[in-house]
């Protein structure tokens, strides 16, 4: 938390902290420059309690909250209570906001007090890491009364919050530049921070008035207790502010820690939700752990592993992060509580592995698996006709066969080839065994428990309860252990320019309109996407974008529309594509056009190609005695309904419209790549690859995670690289109380509406359902892969 010191205005008399004007990062600008409201770190609620010295002067309480925007738009409010020595109490309201405006912000307020509202008019200006300045006017209610200016500096000499020194200098309408006391109206404030979480300031005017003040903070939970000290007796007071924050804050100690993970579930990135209403981006867990452990206090860490429900590309983007982490000299332990083919992948990485006596390992190898529903449609007399553009865009063969075809074999096997080769490695490296022994332990099956540890494949079997025993034998009972998401995130208040990265997600199947849940999961809309491309290409603040991936594709139209969007603001921001578990096709098309592409060694990406579907119920509606008759205007081969069998004009129009979009996604990618459309066409028709295949073919330009691709788009954006910036998103918006309750209950629903759709081989028909009109023009993944 951002501890501040500096002078209230004397104009009202409502109980505060002392904050300086040039420096207040926090909502109690609101009644000290309400311009410094758009400095906020993110939203708060604050509750202070005054208590004067003199028994017979009133008690005061204030509340204070404040909610503040990613476009650098805050709104404050506050409520003060004074209780006199007689019981009687009075209430007083405040309203204000400030706006952002590149390295300054402009902002308004309006105070009610005993003497009447005041209004004040700010201006911050906040141009370089060691340099501030303000101005603030402040309009009594009175007639006659005197109006206040107060011009502010303030500096911090090593261009950190560590230490600041900041004077306010006052000018007022009746006395000019002179106090009571005839000397200047001068007050200078000193603050220094040594450690994140730990404040100690001090304020004093020119007659040696004085305030103290001590702040500390866990989380996002911070104190703050201050001691004013003056010579006019009815000022001299006791204050301590209660406040809830966005910021998180550690009372770091200096002292070494163990940090201590669970890896389970999806390991990629995922929405914060907010009880002020906005949204932080929440990293996947690999780049989390990399930036805990790159912490010199950091000694080591240990991980919880359970059932991973992610792509192999996150588990490879994971496992490489350990690995570093192990370059580091850093020692890494883990138990297991899962032993699957993905969740051994990842422990293998670590130094040491435990496990309990009872666990199957059950490191037997990969199976991947697609339905087919050819049979049951035409049972059901349900007929699909398909048109497609490439041999190995075999995504509708899950309607029309019943088995794979060569080419979708092909394709698999390669990926298998692919996955199965990393996993192998992977366990020889990390467990020190040959690679012809760890193939030879993974055809015999599964293991018991006291089998891996005899084969070298855990280390010691244990339960639980008693690795906290085997690690203080490890580190030394003196080791301090710490969760990871009790690690508070580093604050960030470094005054100049509010420069940031953006991040735009693309994290589900492509549809048209605006991104949504549906009952059959989350859609990435186009209108979502595209508004988010386009406030980043018009934010002054916003130097560079990271377009995350992680979608099977969808609808054609909707994506060529992303495309586009994507195409402009690279020509005139750094674009940055990074591809997580899946790119393919449409995922594929809109990436295209970025600057430069990352994608994992495991990441599923390419089939450039497209598909559309035409489902026919004329042998269903016989069966049932259904007659249908019609009426038409125009075209005869406009497909009118799914009742009556689709003509030979109508197949013969699909077909040329699946062309005409498979030769412009082609020229998409050859525009986008650099590469001739000749050469597009040797890597499309459909077929998928590995981010390794991909790079090595030109459609990928490196390897890498979410990490590098943000560093690359650092590098290209044209920030000093002594000035730090922010990650922000600008597709997720952030979720009220009630929306972050409801917004769980659905993800429940719809892991419990997933679980049973794959079941039952129906997740196809979910991305069907998804995708809107009747005819769909898809350029989406040509199969429901799963890999076990």
């Amino acid at each position: 938390m951002y501890l501040a010191i500096t002078v209230l205005s004397t104009v009202i008399a409502q109980p505060s902290l002392l904050r300086d004007p040039t420096t207040v990062s926090d909502s109690y600008a609101l009644e000290s420059n309400p311009a410094a409201l758009a400095f906020m770190r993110g939203s708060e609620f604050r509750v202070l309690s005054e208590t004067p010295f003199s028994s017979h002067l009133a008690n005061q309480t204030t509340l204070r909250g404040a909610v503040i925007w990613p476009s650098a738009f805050a709104l404050a409010a506050s409520s003060s209570w004074l209780r006199d020595s007689d019981g009687g109490v009075s209430l007083y309201n405040g309203v204000g906001s400030g706006l952002r405006l590149g390295q300054g912000a402009l902002g308004v307020s309006w105070l009610d007090g005993p003497q009447g509202a005041t209004w004040r008019l700010g201006y911050s200006l906040r141009p370089e890491r060691w340099f501030s300045a303000s101005f603030v006017a402040a309009f009594p209610p009175v007639d006659g009364a005197s109006e206040i200016y107060d011009i502010g500096l303030g500096l911090r000499p090593f261009a950190s919050e560590f230490f600041t020194v900041a004077s306010r200098w006052r000018y007022s309408s009746d006395q000019g530049i002179l106090s009571d006391s005839e000397l200047p109206d001068l007050e200078t404030r000193i603050e220094f921070r040594p450690i994140d979480g730990l404040s100690l300031a001090a304020t004093s005017d020119l007659n040696l008035n004085l305030f103290v003040e001590l702040g500390i903070g866990f989380d996002v939970l911070s104190m703050s207790s201050g001691l004013r000290v003056d010579g006019d007796s009815s000022k001299e007071a006791w204050l301590v502010d209660v406040a809830i924050t966005e910021t998180e804050h550690s009372m770091g100690s200096g002292e070494s820690t163990v940090i201590v993970a669970e890896v389970s579930g999806a390991l990629k990135e995922r929405k914060n939700g907010s009880f002020f209403g906005r949204s932080a981006y929440r990293r996947a867990l690999a780049t989390i752990l990399e930036d805990a452990l790159s912490s010199s206090q950091a000694a080591g860490l240990f991980l919880k592993i359970g059932q991973v429900e992610s792509g192999w590309a996150s588990a490879a983007s994971l496992r490489t992060t350990l690995s570093r982490i192990k370059k580091s000299k850093k020692s890494i332990n883990c138990y297991l509580y899962d032993a699957s083919d993905i969740s051994y992948f990842i422990a293998s990485a670590c130094d040491k592995i435990w496990a309990p006596r009872s666990l199957l390992f059950a490191v037997d190898g990969l199976t991947a698996e697609s339905s087919y529903f050819a049979d049951s449609l035409s049972q059901a007399g349900i007929e699909v006709r398909v048109a497609r553009a490439g041999e190995y865009k075999t995504a509708p063969e899950q309607f029309t066969r019943t088995g794979m075809s060569p080419e979708q074999k092909e394709t698999i096997s390669q990926i298998l080839d692919a996955i199965y080769g990393d996993l192998k490695q992977a366990i020889s490296a990390g467990r020190g065994l040959d690679e012809s022994t760890v193939e030879e332990l993974i055809e015999n099956g599964t293991h018991t428990a006291t089998k891996a540890l005899q084969v070298g494949l855990v280390d010691k079997l244990i339960y639980a309860d008693e690795t906290q025993d085997a690690l203080n034998k490890q580190y030394g009972r003196s080791m301090k252990f710490t969760k990871l998401e009790d690690l508070a995130a580093q604050s960030s208040d470094e005054w100049g320019s509010p420069e940031r990265i953006a991040v735009i997600n693309v994290n589900h199947q492509i549809t048209s309109g605006a991104s949504k849940r549906t009952p059959f999961g989350a859609v990435s809309g186009a209108s979502t996407i595209i508004k988010a491309i386009e406030k980043a290409r018009t934010d002054s603040s916003i130097r560079a974008v990271v377009l995350r991936i992680d979608s099977p594709g969808g609808d054609a139209f909707a994506s060529d529309l992303i495309a586009r969007s994507v195409s402009q603001l690279a020509k005139v921001k750094p674009v940055v594509a990074s591809f997580a578990d899946v790119a393919a096709s449409g995922g594929y098309y809109v990436a295209s056009p970025a600057k430069m592409i990352f994608a994992e060694p495991l990441t599923i990406t390419g089939s450039i190609g497209a598909f559309s579907l035409d489902i026919s119920l004329e042998k269903l509606r016989r069966s049932l005695g259904v007659n249908v008759d019609q009426v038409q205007r125009g075209s005869p081969s406009q497909r009118s309904s799914v009742l009556i069998e689709p003509s030979v004009e109508e197949r013969k129009r699909a077909e040329k419209e699946i062309s005409a979009i498979y030769e412009q996604f082609i020229q998409v990618v050859a525009r986008g790549r650099k590469m001739k459309p000749s050469a597009v066409k040797k890597v499309a028709g459909g077929r998928v690859w590995t981010g390794r295949a991909a790079k090595e073919r030109g459609l990928v330009d490196r390897l890498g995670g979410f990490n590098d691709a943000v560093q690359a788009a650092y590098e290209m954006s044209g920030i000093p690289q002594d000035r730090p910036f922010s990650l922000v998103t600008l597709t997720d918006r952030g979720q009220s109380f009630v929306e972050l309750l409801q917004g769980n209950v659905m993800a429940n629903e719809e892991a419990v509406l997933e679980g049973v759709l794959r079941a039952f081989s129906l997740n196809p028909w979910s991305r069907i359902l998804k995708s809107g009109p009747t005819r769909r023009i898809m350029a989406q993944l040509p199969y429901d892969l799963r890999i076990r």
